[in-house]
């Protein structure tokens, strides 16, 4: 609506600071002269009397001319012909009217054509308290203190992270952990990586392909999940969800590609033969490759420094990750079936974490599970098979398969197979079960409050919708855990 009711823009300001006005009024005649050069006399009456005008350039007027005035104009440059107009402006919403509408104006009266397509219109980094940051106020953030502290890539990772469409972001110095941590996490995975290529021979070709190392199939689960990742991240770019972008890399990484992935390699690194050794540290080479590709957006620095410490492939010379290929999602790799088979396995292994976890077996215990499966399961084949994987998940040895529950064990239910778990081998079963009954009777304690309350009128009819509705998910995970843990006591007994 601005644009299409232009009006007349009085260009000069009444500041002390910023681009004087280049016009000079002689003192003798009265006339102005404007000039590139500051004349050393008037042009009309040659007098030497000659005062520079006290006012500047409105702020907005140099930025009006950003879009074209960088590449060269007013002169015809290659650089003014490949990059105007250019795709998409990012800025924040506080300065539309001030500088986006002007540039508009600017490229449609000067270059004949708007200087962008998109805008992607962000929102406004405030404190903690919803306040501006301002000098006034003295609650700004100095990223270059954060970049000193963190690191510049944890600065750009952790606000594309926080970026939410349509919502301000309210944070302090302290929110930029969490990219310093991502970035660490990446630094000393691929560290790891690195450290276990010593007296390893990189095979030729690419992984999975004709003249290269075979894929076993964690191999081709995590091409499929770097594909999964690669297309929502792509996705995300497209549409300017620079959080959804963040969240796809950080859920890729941390999760599918450490705490997975490279887990599970380790069964073929430290335990299989020298060809597997060799075979499988070219793959876990070739996927971090690709992996530090997928986030070099996000985090340019730190993942530009590792790529030049990637050997390169036999044959090849290793080039610049800036000017590398970005991933793309690719068909063959995609494997549904897979994908459902390995989701069990995940399954278990959380179950198993979790039953850990409950019962507060030491990390360095061993813990023995045995499993049954149901008729007609179709990952049954795929866990007998990544038996010994399992166990390496659980800290403990391969699961073996059984066709009814052994005595004394703690059952865990999944979708199409029951885990079966050997705890007496590894706790005080009477200290635990005195332990589970204090908790079953706290949780239930806790639920018998809640049902009166919530059976209360006065407190539904005064407690705000979302109240009452968080006091009922605790009821329930209350009587759940409750449940979950009788049931256990029934078992160890």
């Amino acid at each position: 609506h601005w644009l299409t009711n232009i009006r007349d823009w009085c260009i000069s300001r009444q500041l002390w600071w910023g681009h004087r006005i280049p016009a000079w009024h002689c003192e003798h005649c009265g006339k102005t002269v404007v000039a590139r050069e500051d004349p050393l006399e008037c042009p009309y009456c040659k007098s030497t009397e000659l005062r520079q005008d006290e006012d500047v350039l409105d702020t907005w007027f140099s930025s009006w001319l950003w879009p074209f005035s960088t590449l060269g104009w007013p002169k015809d440059t290659a650089d003014l012909r490949k990059f105007y107009p250019t795709s998409a402006l990012v800025t924040g919403y506080d300065i539309i009217f001030f500088w986006v509408a002007r540039m508009i104006m600017a490229g449609m009266e000067f270059m004949g054509r708007s200087p962008f397509k998109d805008v992607c219109i962000t929102t406004l980094v405030r404190d903690k308290q919803g306040r501006k940051m301002s000098k006034s106020l003295g609650n700004g953030i100095d990223p270059l203190e954060i970049v000193d502290e963190y690191g510049a890539d944890a600065l750009k990772f952790t606000l594309a992270f926080m970026f939410t469409p349509g919502q301000d972001i309210l944070m302090n110095s302290e929110d930029f952990k969490l990219g310093s941590k991502f970035s660490n996490k990446v630094w000393n995975a691929s560290r790891y990586i690195l450290m276990n290529l010593e007296g390893r021979e990189l095979l030729p070709g690419k992984p999975g392909e004709s003249g290269g190392p075979a894929l076993r199939d964690v191999d081709r689960w995590i091409y499929g999940r770097l594909g999964a990742a690669a297309a929502a991240i792509k996705e995300a770019f497209a549409s300017y969800r620079f959080n959804d972008a963040a969240g796809a890399a950080y859920e890729y990484f941390w999760n599918d590609f450490c705490d997975w992935y490279i887990e599970a390699t380790k069964l073929s690194i430290k335990g299989g033969d020298e060809a597997e050794r060799n075979r499988a540290t070219t793959v876990l080479l070739a996927v971090l490759e690709e992996s530090l590709r997928l986030l070099h957006p996000l985090l340019p620095f730190v993942t530009e420094e590792i790529y030049q410490k990637l050997p390169a492939a036999p044959g090849a010379e290793r080039g610049w990750l800036i000017s590398a290929p970005y991933p793309e999602p690719r068909k063959e790799r995609e494997d549904p079936a897979l994908a459902a088979r390995f989701a069990s396995l995940q399954e278990l292994v959380r179950l198993a974490r979790t039953l850990r976890s409950e019962f507060q077996i030491p990390p360095e215990a061993k813990m023995r599970l045995a499993l049954r499966f149901e008729p007609g399961f179709e990952g049954a084949a795929f866990l007998r098979e990544s038996a010994a994987l399992v166990g390496l998940f659980v800290n403990g040895p391969a699961p073996a398969e059984v066709s009814a529950r052994p005595a004394g064990t703690v059952a865990l239910v999944g979708a199409g197979f029951e885990a079966y778990a050997f705890v007496k081998e590894s706790v005080d079963a009477a200290k635990l079960v005195e332990k589970l009954r204090k908790e079953i009777e706290r949780d239930r304690s806790y639920a018998e409050r809640t049902r009166d309350k919530l059976a209360n009128p006065g407190f539904l009819a005064s407690a705000p919708a979302e109240v009452a509705a968080r006091e009922r998910e605790k009821l329930e995970e209350a009587e759940r855990r409750s449940g979950k843990y009788a049931q256990y006591v029934e078992e160890l007994a």
